[in-house]
């Protein structure tokens, strides 16, 4: 059989600017109890060694977000479409994995914690005006998918501006030699005496995790980079 010789130019590449989309909104969705409460209370006890687990966890989610990225292009379809020639039930079972533990009041109810202790007031108030203020964010928009994308940068700016304010108002920069040096003074046989559970954990809350990295591809295919 003589297979087809048709030949096509590539499409003309993307600005860098539309390129750093999926990066933004796959890290304001990164943001949440992991990088709260579960990664400052392991460095707090363990000791800022343990943070090269970080780096492990994040570079293994580049090479599962770029291949991720790389299966639509390559496809012009969904990573949720090829499990769904895996095994048909397969898509819904992730659809019940995304769902459920997003939809868990406790996620307004931390940050509204944290809230009350930097500026006081009644944390049930903050929790309950989040989520009002979350579903006043997806309503009022003449489309859903762009609210949802301006909402992700601006919060992105003002975490990274926010963080870097209190960084500089409560000096932490004066321990940042103490962290590097933290390094050279443990070696692996702490890594091997911390708890599997513990590891496990931090691997799990680094970052975009679960079903998160799977948005990357309905975002690549809604951006048209396919």
């Amino acid at each position: 059989m003589k297979l087809p010789t048709e030949s096509r130019d590539l499409p003309p590449g993307q600005r860098w600017y539309r390129l750093a989309g999926p990066g933004a909104i796959m890290l304001a969705t990164s943001l949440g109890s992991g990088e709260i409460y579960f990664w400052p209370n392991l460095s707090v006890s363990l000791g800022a060694w343990v943070l090269f687990i970080a780096f492990i966890a994040i570079g293994l989610q580049y090479v599962l977000n770029t291949e991720i990225s790389r299966y639509t292009i390559a496809t012009g379809e969904t990573i949720i479409r090829g499990f769904n020639r895996l095994w048909r039930p397969l898509p819904w079972v992730i659809l019940a994995c995304c769902t459920i533990p997003w939809i868990w009041p406790g996620w307004s109810m931390g940050g509204a914690t944290a809230l009350s202790w930097l500026i006081g007031g009644d944390p049930v108030i903050y929790g309950v005006a989040s989520l009002v203020l979350a579903g006043l964010l997806l309503s009022l928009g003449r489309t859903l998918y762009r609210s949802l994308e301006i909402t992700q940068m601006f919060l992105i700016a003002f975490t990274i501006l926010s963080s870097l304010v209190v960084f500089g108002y409560l000096r932490a920069y004066t321990v940042v030699p103490s962290m590097v040096t933290s390094f050279s003074e443990h070696s692996l046989a702490d890594f091997a005496g911390t708890d599997i559970v513990i590891i496990l954990s931090a691997f799990a809350f680094c970052g975009a995790g679960g079903t998160i990295n799977l948005t990357q591809s309905h975002y690549v295919k809604e951006k048209g980079f396919e």
